[in-house]
């Protein structure tokens, strides 16, 4: 899921504190603005499990206040997850690639984990230089998750990714690494939540391993085997199997949590026969690499390199680092429905609103109306009369004017016997297209009978076919259009003519 931001917040959640990093993007430039770390006397998590949810969310609201202020607020937060809670896998895909990928990498990794089905949030992402046909995989319980959101949604933070913590801590990595182009790239970062093992080739992520150590953190000597057997391995099975030869390597070796390592480390560390060169790095100097500190540069070391590297991915980091995101599909839904709600809230109050000041208008509208009424009562009833009167006078001049028409056509069809009347009127009816209507029909009688039609059409053509049709009729001699011109009739366009008939005689 891409989620991008301005200003985002990283919360690192470790096993006796809670860390946060506010960091603002500005200009090509990634700024930390504030950073807050609350150590805590008690365990907070353990094997996996919360341990103190009254003390966990006295530190985070602890933290909050000291990165945002009584009543700050950031537009993206994310929680980085410990060791004990996320577990990682590589996978290779198979060829050809299986039709649903997501459903594939969910079988795959619930094979290796006893979480129920109905639990299990994961997420994938492509990884090192075969990304086409590589993931690495993240399966957690959502029990943890929600225990580790719900503190930070009681002090108003929106949660909006949830991420490996040791993913998170690569991604903060990156920017000093950047010059490691060259070599193999081994760090390991140790910490009270855990160790977490990652190689870089050519500056892109391509293993990655996280486990718990807290059988061995507090013995300096047993710690120092330990680590030294894992770089063992993992450089060993580079050199063999993934064929990667002689290469030279570069560990990169990170203490957080006052956790040391014995007095031989340096020369313990490097495997034997092998080209490599141990740097010990400080968290505050990863964390100068990855970010600017706006005002004091002591406040990268109150905060951790998870932190920091989580508010990077919700800011849109452009490396190679995947973003997995555990999120639960619960929470996902709860939001949406609490956003729907909101907005079905903001719209019934809309409708409510509309419909109060509706009503104060139209009562105030009955009123105009009323006023209006009562003014022109008086005016009406002077009025009425003349108007019935104007009525009358317009309804007599109509009935004269067809009375006339009525005398006029009768004396026509007295006078002019000789023409078949009831055929003509018949052929005209049959001629006229659909497209031409037909408005008066009148006789002028000159040399010839004539027959004028005057009327309106949707076209030319119409009225050149209407003109061809009469003229092949029986009972006329000829036809022809007198006139043509556009006329508008109902606010409407039309195309008004005028053809001329002239009448044939019976028997002609």
């Amino acid at each position: 899921m891409k989620i991008q931001a301005k200003t985002a917040l990283g919360i690192e959640i470790s096993t006796r504190h809670v860390a946060m990093a506010l960091v603002r993007r500005e200009r090509r430039r990634s700024v930390l603005v504030r950073a807050a770390k609350v150590r805590t006397e008690q365990d907070l998590i353990r094997d996996g499990r919360i341990q103190d949810p009254a003390g966990l969310a006295r530190a985070v609201r602890q933290a909050r206040s000291a990165c945002l202020g009584m009543f700050g607020y950031a537009y993206a937060a994310g929680i980085a997850l410990p060791v004990g809670i996320v577990q990682l896998h590589l996978l290779d895909l198979p060829d050809p690639l299986p039709s649903n990928l997501a459903s594939y990498v969910r079988d795959e990794v619930g094979q290796f984990s006893s979480i129920p089905a109905d639990r299990i949030v994961s997420d994938h992402g492509p990884i090192g230089p075969r990304a086409a046909n590589r993931l690495l995989a993240a399966i957690a319980d959502s029990g943890p998750i929600m225990d580790l959101i719900r503190p930070c949604a009681g002090s108003r933070l929106v949660i909006q990714m949830v991420e490996p913590g040791c993913l998170a801590m690569v991604r903060a990595l990156t920017p000093y690494l950047a010059r490691s182009q060259s070599a193999n790239v081994l760090v390991v970062s140790l910490g009270a939540e855990g160790m977490g093992l990652c190689v870089l080739r050519a500056g892109k992520l391509d293993f990655l391993r996280s486990q718990s150590i807290s059988e061995t953190c507090d013995d300096p000597e047993a710690l120092t085997r330990y680590v030294s057997s894992q770089l063992r391995e993992v450089i060993q099975f580079y050199t063999v199997e993934a064929a990667s030869g002689a290469q030279q390597w570069r560990i990169c070796l990170i203490c957080q949590d006052g956790l040391a390592l014995s007095a031989q480390a340096s020369t313990v560390l490097v495997p034997k026969g092998c080209r490599a060169e141990l740097d010990v790095l400080r968290p505050e100097e990863v964390i100068s690499a990855a970010v600017q500190c706006q005002q004091d540069a002591s406040i990268a070391k109150d905060v951790g390199m998870a932190a920091v590297g989580l508010a990077l991915g919700l800011l849109g980091d452009t490396s190679d680092i995947p973003k997995l995101n555990l999120l639960p599909p619960g929470v996902i839904g709860k939001r949406r429905l609490i956003r729907q709600l909101t907005i079905t809230g903001l719209v019934v109050a809309l409708i409510i609103l509309a419909a109060a000041l509706v009503e104060v208008g139209l009562v105030a509208r009955v009123r105009v109306v009323e006023q209006a009424v009562a003014g022109r009562k008086a005016l009406i009833r002077s009025g009425q009369a003349a108007e019935l009167v104007s009525q009358q006078r317009q309804l007599d001049a109509r009935i004269e004017e067809g009375s006339r028409v009525a005398q006029v056509m009768q004396e026509l069809v007295t006078r002019h016997k000789h023409v078949d009347w009831s055929g003509l009127l018949e052929d005209i009816r049959q001629a006229t297209p659909a497209t031409v209507a037909i408005s008066q029909l009148s006789a002028q009688a000159t040399d010839q009978l004539s027959l004028v039609i005057d009327g309106y059409a949707i076209d030319y053509p119409s009225v050149r076919s209407f003109v061809d049709r009469l003229a092949q009729s029986d009972h006329v001699a000829s036809a022809s259009l007198v006139r043509s011109g556009v006329d508008v009739v109902y606010g409407k366009t039309h195309l008004a003519y005028q053809i001329r008939c002239v009448l044939k005689a019976k028997g002609q």
